[in-house]
């Protein structure tokens, strides 16, 4: 039995997508669970209305992606007919019968800890987002694989160091010997961390492109870029990660990679007469980086 997670907080701009998407795959769950990140009443209520057959957990903050799947997590444990558990963000597609396919892809192997389809690009079928990622254990830098790449030419199996943290299907297992995101990185890299301590489990993170789904990148209107606090995270938490899970070779590898990306975000910016927002987002990326270094997570942005 599936259990579907997916966290919202403030998403109206999206909801009618989202809710179309939901339709397509509801056939698949058993049980479905949102998680609510302290968003306004008149939001809640008017999803509220449209996902009748939801649980939903409110929050009563903003804890992030982490703390939200987490509430999630435990909610659907607590349920002995939940044997997987999904993370579905809400800009994500799948059609009919794709969360089954995992399942099954899921089950044949005990070794499996997490499993994902293949992530299409929204305008175009053939041409691959994302199938598979690995980690450059040197610096913590995350590489997406075969973005761009023709699905047809891609192996129907693929095993990586994790998956997308906004598309995938995990066994009961996994979170039972795992366990729980870890809450200080509130978003990113939270996805890398559990394949580093799955990995560590003896757990195997397969993608498959006999599942397929679509990331569709829905954003506000008028955004033209992540908030800044997107950028803040990403600088920070790849050195919290090497702090936590690595050492201090890797700490300072990381933070000079860091550091040099900040750089090109600046020249970038100076280079090609870049907007203010563009210089807000290179020196919110900085602002994190600095936080990594003094192990600030509080997440004070």
């Amino acid at each position: 039995m599936i259990a579907v997670l997916t966290v919202t907080r403030n998403d109206g701009f999206k909801l009618k997508e989202w809710y179309e998407h939901y339709l397509e795959y509801k056939d698949d769950v058993y049980l479905h669970i949102i998680i609510d990140n302290d968003s306004d009443p008149v939001y809640l209520e008017e999803y509220k209305k449209l996902f009748t057959e939801s649980v939903i957990i409110e929050l009563g903050y903003n804890g992030g992606s982490t703390a939200a799947y987490n509430a999630g997590i435990k909610y659907a444990l607590n349920d002995s007919k939940v044997d997987a558990i999904s993370l579905i963000g809400n800009d994500i597609k799948m059609p009919k019968g794709t969360l089954t396919e995992l399942y099954k892809l899921l089950k044949s192997d005990q070794s499996y800890g997490m499993v994902a389809p293949v992530l299409l690009n929204k305008d175009n079928a053939q041409i691959v987002d994302c199938y598979g990622e690995i980690l450059n254990r040197n610096n913590m830098n995350l590489v997406v694989l075969n973005s761009r790449a023709n699905v047809a030419t891609l192996p129907d199996i693929l095993v990586s160091d994790t998956l997308p943290g906004g598309c995938n299907l995990s066994s009961r297992e996994f979170y039972e010997k795992v366990g729980l995101q870890d809450e200080n990185f509130f978003m990113y890299a939270d996805e890398v961390d559990m394949g580093i301590r799955g990995e560590r489990l003896g757990f195997k993170f397969v993608s498959t492109t006999k599942a397929k789904a679509w990331h569709m990148h829905i954003n506000e209107p008028g955004a033209v870029k992540r908030h800044p606090m997107s950028a803040y995270l990403m600088g920070r938490n790849h050195i919290y990660l090497a702090r936590k899970l690595f050492g201090k070779k890797e700490v300072r590898a990381t933070i000079l990679f860091r550091l040099r990306y900040a750089a090109i975000f600046f020249i970038s910016c100076i280079k090609h007469n870049k907007k203010k927002e563009d210089y807000n987002y290179a020196w919110a990326f900085t602002k994190g980086v600095f936080a990594g270094i003094r192990g600030d997570m509080t997440n004070k942005f």
